[in-house]
């Protein structure tokens, strides 16, 4: 579920001050929150220039921060939804901050590289108070042991099934020829609940979103 933030409307001129201080108060609570950000995911500021998406663009980088929501405790994608040209290998990059949360048995097929060019991925183990330095070597792979995964990238529509390793840096490159928009979702269990399936699971700004192919 998403929540919505309350709206008002209002025609009394008198009204001017108060819409003022809320939205000095709006101000400071973002101002607040960015620094929550940076204080509870260790390396996440590093990242924020990095993880800036032009439309189009033919490198995507992608971060999984681990302090999102009104909580700060649930994980999250940044950003959740970017856009791509048609028919252009293009090289998603995404720096993992989070842990591992072992796929179900139900999904170990999640696991699996699919639907990438050259059906593989490379994994660099990261440091998450730095995570743009590498903690160990590079390795090209078309599978994770399910108890390693962290997260998954998948487009369903797609055939595009991508897992994410805990404390790492992993990069892939899709080549997508039909325009459209396709929505994108992560399938490990890493949400709320005792089955892990709650928010922020399939919420989109969160582990979900959308990826939009352009004609080039």
């Amino acid at each position: 579920m998403r929540d919505q933030a309350p709206g008002s409307n209002s025609t009394d001129g008198g009204m001017g001050p108060i819409i003022w201080a809320a939205c000095g108060t709006l101000i400071l609570a973002a101002v607040v929150l960015s620094g929550l950000f940076a204080a509870r995911a260790p390396g996440f500021a590093a990242l924020q220039t990095a993880s800036a998406v032009a439309p189009n663009a033919a490198r995507v980088q992608l971060t999984i921060v681990t302090n999102a929501g009104p909580k700060h405790d649930l994980p999250a994608f940044s950003p959740t939804s970017f856009a791509i040209p048609a028919n252009q290998a293009v090289k998603i990059s995404v720096t993992n901050l989070d842990g591992s949360t072992p796929l179900p048995s139900s999904l170990q097929s999640y696991a699996k590289v699919r639907g990438v060019v050259g059906g593989s991925m490379t994994v660099v183990p990261i440091r998450v108070n730095h995570p743009k330095a590498s903690a160990g070597q590079s390795r090209r792979i078309d599978a994770l042991n399910a108890t390693a995964v962290s997260h998954t990238f998948s487009i369903p529509a797609l055939g595009i099934n991508v897992p994410i390793p805990g404390a790492a840096r992993i990069s892939f490159t899709v080549r997508i020829t039909k325009p459209g928009t396709y929505s994108w979702e992560c399938f490990d269990p890493c949400g709320s609940g005792a089955s892990g399936f709650g928010a922020p699971m399939g919420v989109t700004g969160y582990m979900a979103g959308t990826v939009t192919v352009s004609a080039a």
